[in-house]
């Protein structure tokens, strides 16, 4: 569990790795368009389950070059996206972290 003062997150302990996980712990409230992130709203009510990947942010399937002109799938992902996921060593303390921000 970590309590990062405007929520906490019960996260997973990854016995193959010997890793604490926690995914999807958000870093901003939801986005709104073109402006600057806010701090995330206050929920401490629950304590909120850090264990499933958060929504990707958009994308297109295509990749650079010509097809990129032609380009009519739609866009995959969430614009609701400002989510992390923290790995830390399960036995140590204070030590710095992998951070994958999605």
């Amino acid at each position: 569990v970590v309590d990062l003062d405007y929520a906490v997150y019960q996260g997973y302990h990854d016995s193959t790795f010997n890793t604490n996980v926690f995914r999807g712990i958000r870093f901003a409230a939801p986005p709104k368009r073109w402006q600057l992130p806010e701090a995330p709203e206050v929920d401490r009510a629950s304590v909120l389950q850090a264990t499933n990947n958060p929504p990707r942010c958009p994308q297109s399937g295509a990749a650079p070059g010509p097809a990129v002109v032609n380009f009519t799938e739609a866009v995959l992902g969430n614009e609701d996206c400002l989510f992390l996921n923290v790995f830390a060593p399960a036995d140590a303390k204070k030590l710095p972290v992998l951070v994958w921000i999605r």
